[in-house]
């Protein structure tokens, strides 16, 4: 009768050892597991420096070549567009030493800038097209057609390009004096435009070419308004953030070339060498 009961010390024994071995292996186990996930994030980490140090050489690597172009640009450009008059025309976004590099680099081109426009985030926005549609169709320049339903940023351009622009073939102004002061007052008025630092945004003068800078993204309203500026005059250059489109070929009624933001020195110097291949 003793014996069942003695029976079971060795039974519980293996039980034992055998809980206790899989404690153990389980202990072993995940040490391995912590020791291995220990190296993926060591490795991981490695990884990151590097990519990180790569990634810091590539923008010094950029920042010495735009150091350069800045540098050499001037040369570049120098007399590309000498006795030529250009205005320009800004979004409320831009920054001021972007405006500031454009100017400077168009007169080491050996063009005169005659003024700068300034539009309002009203003019640039969906929010007043109306009241701009109105505007456009009152303040008309006589002798000067507009698009015949066109959007308000077709509108725009094409009222803005009458007083600010040179006729291409003439070379004469395409509107009186009052007439360009008018618009560029009642614009301003309307809250479409805004003063340029010195001076008022209706003492601009006309000339022959145009740049449009862009702080953002072109948006097809913008876009439209820089085409109609380019049928008006002797050519026009849009500069923005975003996909550069084709340099252009000259040809009257087509898309205005677009270029890289003004905001960097490469996009500076596209602009200036774009708006000379479209003056002609």
């Amino acid at each position: 009768m003793r014996s069942p009961r003695w029976g079971l010390v060795p039974v519980a024994a293996v039980v034992l050892a055998f809980a206790a071995g899989l404690g153990i292996g389980a202990t072993a186990l995940h040490g391995s597991a912590l020791s291995s996930l220990a190296a993926d994030r060591d490795s991981l980490a490695d990884r990151i420096r590097l990519v990180s140090a790569e990634r810091d050489a590539v923008r010094e690597r950029v920042a010495e070549l735009r150091r350069t172009m800045t540098e050499f640009a001037p040369s570049v450009v120098d007399g590309t567009l000498a006795g030529r008059t250009v205005v320009l025309v800004d979004t409320p976004d831009v920054a001021e030493p972007a405006r500031t590099a454009m100017r400077d680099l168009l007169e080491a081109a050996g063009s005169t800038v005659t003024g700068e426009v300034r539009l309002t985030s009203d003019f640039t926005g969906i929010g007043q097209t109306d009241q701009l549609r109105d505007l456009a169709t009152t303040l008309q320049p006589a002798g000067v057609r507009l698009p015949v339903g066109g959007e308000p940023g077709s509108l725009a351009g094409a009222l803005l390009g009458s007083v600010l622009l040179l006729d291409a073939p003439s070379g004469q102004e395409q509107a009186t004096e009052q007439e360009r002061r008018d618009v560029l007052a009642a614009l301003r008025h309307a809250g479409f435009l805004t003063d340029r630092p010195g001076g008022s945004a209706d003492a601009v003068e006309p000339a022959e070419l145009a740049v449009v800078l862009a702080g953002a993204e072109p948006t097809r309203w913008l876009s439209r308004f820089a085409e109609q500026l380019d049928r008006a005059g002797g050519g026009a250059v849009l500069a923005g953030p975003g996909s550069p489109g084709s340099p252009g070929d000259g040809e009257p009624g087509a898309e205005p070339p677009r270029v890289a933001s003004a905001a960097t020195p490469e996009g500076r110097l596209s602009a200036v060498l774009a708006l000379r291949q479209r003056s002609g």
